[in-house]
């Protein structure tokens, strides 16, 4: 790769017949590494009399003409050669505008010369958008579930989702300030890929005349399926600090005894991967709060939802209760509507 890259950096118009020969072999879409035939360039350059050592291995002569050459880009040639001599021997150039003309072939100092600006370098005073510093901001918490064929989009796709809906509904966001300002919404912790909600929460800051009723259903009428408002709320809820979530397994599961916390050891542990790929442990009597079995094939589990505390229900229920990994996995998980809420 690197030796054609070498050969079109460098080559003529004489390799337009190699270049119709490779595509005629076959070549496509080169920079991908499954696709690259080292091979069927090589047989293209044969074909076509090009050496590749002509462009990329041989000692060039100062006085020999470059395959750009006859673009005219007003700097003189012997001005470039007596450059690179500078390089070589470690000589400055000095700056032609404070000093002597340096004979580059761009100017003249007639009919063209460089902009020389000799004025003070003054800030002019900020001018603010009309009604900027009278804007007065409100904060919102919405409401929302996700469950059907929401339950996969994944976080950063449902942020996305929720944020070009924003702009179909014509909802006015603030904007936070910088040199790259973003939306100023803020949403739960992540529901893991695959996990249904009653009830999930975000919030936004918006204008203070953005009505409740007006947001609820511009974002309803943008949303895909799966996902809808069902409240809009200028009081903001206190953040949860369990969360109870309802399992449905695809069978009936066996000894409904073991799920109660009666059985649940002092010393009784789970260890879970980290997104940086670090083990943690968890004692299960600080995170696991309440778990029951209303029916032979659903569980409900109430776990810790405090900061540090945070466990996916399929982590206890595999390593605490034993439930095999492939009936977890085949399991519908809802988070359900809480009192915190």
């Amino acid at each position: 790769m690197s030796l054609l890259e070498g050969v079109w950096a460098r080559g003529d118009r004489r390799l337009g017949r190699a270049l119709l020969a490779a595509h005629r072999s076959g070549c496509r879409f080169d920079g991908w590494s499954d696709k690259f035939n080292f091979a069927a360039w090589m047989e293209a350059f044969e074909e076509t009399g090009v050496d590749p050592a002509f462009y990329t291995s041989r000692v060039r002569r100062l006085d020999e003409p470059l395959p750009w050459s006859h673009i005219d880009t007003r700097v003189a040639g012997d001005f470039l050669k007596s450059e690179w001599a500078k390089t070589l021997a470690g000589s400055p150039t000095p700056d032609c505008r404070g000093g002597d003309c340096q004979v580059c072939g761009v100017c003249d100092f007639q009919s063209l010369a460089p902009r020389v600006h000799c004025g003070p370098l003054t800030a002019g005073p900020s001018a603010s958008a009309p009604g900027a510093a009278a804007a007065v901001y409100k904060q919102l918490q919405v409401s929302y579930e996700k469950i059907g064929p929401a339950r996969f989009f994944g976080h950063l796709e449902l942020v996305n989702i929720f944020l070009r809906a924003l702009r179909r509904a014509r909802v006015p966001v603030k904007f936070s300030e910088g040199f790259h300002p973003k939306p100023k919404v803020a949403f739960d912790d992540p529901l893991p890929t695959g996990v249904e909600s009653e009830e999930e929460r975000m919030v936004l800051t918006v204008p203070r005349d953005v009505a409740v009723h007006a947001l609820r259903e511009g974002l309803n009428a943008e949303l895909p399926e799966g996902l809808r408002v069902h409240a809009c709320s200028e009081e903001l809820g206190r953040p949860r600090t369990a969360c109870t979530y309802r399992v449905s397994f695809a069978a009936p599961l066996a000894n409904p005894a073991r799920f109660s916390t009666r059985g649940v050891g002092a010393d009784q542990s789970i260890l879970v991967t980290s997104p940086k790929g670090k083990l943690k442990k968890f004692e299960l009597k600080d995170i696991l709060m309440d778990i029951r079995q209303p029916d032979p094939m659903t569980v409900e589990i109430t776990l810790c939802a405090e900061p540090g505390k945070s466990v996916r229900p399929a982590e206890v229920l595999k390593q605490a209760f034993g439930i095999p990994e492939a009936d977890v996995r085949n399991a519908l998980v809802r988070k359900l509507k809480g009192p915190e809420a």
